[in-house]
């Protein structure tokens, strides 16, 4: 960049300064709409949220099935809008828990990722680690959750921190996990993220054979978010196979908080 400014300089000192500084103007106009129409700066990623603040898993499935459809058509034309729509459907994805089948869309990522460092998106680059963890490659979620835990504007914040720990429970250390769970409990996660915090909280405890600090901690969720809650997480985890779990909200149901 600086060779081509000097260039520029000494042209349009030999032959004139707007001879040289039109074309230079349209190419910086022309550069940095490209840019833009690619996401290059990361400005529509800022507007992404936790998935599950968004309440609606059928309404984020069927987003899912329109996202998948207009993916896979993008990535056939080589359309630079492919990336911001995979971002989108691994959100997508993450609301209705469905990461599992997200192994195209995080490969996708990977490529995008080595262009935009890690932490520019920290919604997106938590979920695309929690995925890779989901779908048996902890060895290429570690690096991402760490490189994200250790981004500048990612540091400590609860979100980094639920990936990093979400990495290390499936990785089995589950200690660690439990640790920086409660140190992000303790920073005030907001609302949503919290209830993920928790979720995951209960199953580091179940990991450890303590189903009744796990009932614990749901009953604590119950008196945060109301029994609705805890009720959804006992279907969600019997519908997906996870007994320990569907106990272990079932018992916290016994004790919980009325109806909110």
């Amino acid at each position: 960049m600086a060779a081509v400014i000097g260039l520029a300089l000494a042209s349009a000192w030999r032959a004139g300064t707007w001879v040289v500084l039109l074309p230079v103007l349209g190419a910086v106009v022309a550069l940095t709409g490209a840019a833009l129409a690619v996401d290059y700066f990361g400005l529509g990623r800022r507007r992404a949220v936790w998935p599950s603040a968004r309440p609606d898993p059928r309404a984020a499935w069927r987003r899912s099935r329109a996202l998948w459809r207009r993916f896979r058509a993008l990535k056939r034309s080589g359309s630079p809008r492919t990336a911001p729509v995979a971002r989108a459907l691994l959100l997508a994805l993450a609301e209705c828990d469905r990461l599992r089948e997200a192994g195209e869309v995080v490969d996708f990522l990977a490529a995008d990722a080595a262009f935009t460092r890690v932490g520019a998106d920290p919604v997106a680059d938590a979920v695309r680690a929690i995925a890779l963890a989901e779908l048996g490659r902890v060895d290429e979620a570690r690096p991402v959750a760490g490189r994200l835990l250790a981004a500048p504007r990612c540091a400590r914040r609860p979100i980094a921190v639920y990936a990093w720990a979400r990495v290390a429970e499936v990785d089995g250390r589950v200690d660690a996990a439990l640790r920086a769970v409660d140190e992000s409990l303790l920073a005030r996660a907001g609302s949503a993220l919290r209830r993920d915090l928790l979720l995951l909280r209960a199953r580091c405890e179940l990991r450890r054979g303590r189903g009744d600090a796990a009932a614990d901690v749901l009953r604590r969720l119950a008196r945060e978010r109301g029994r609705r809650a805890v009720e959804e997480v006992a279907d969600a985890s019997a519908a997906r196979g996870d007994a320990a779990l569907a106990v272990a909200a079932r018992a916290a149901l016994s004790a919980a908080a009325p109806y909110r």
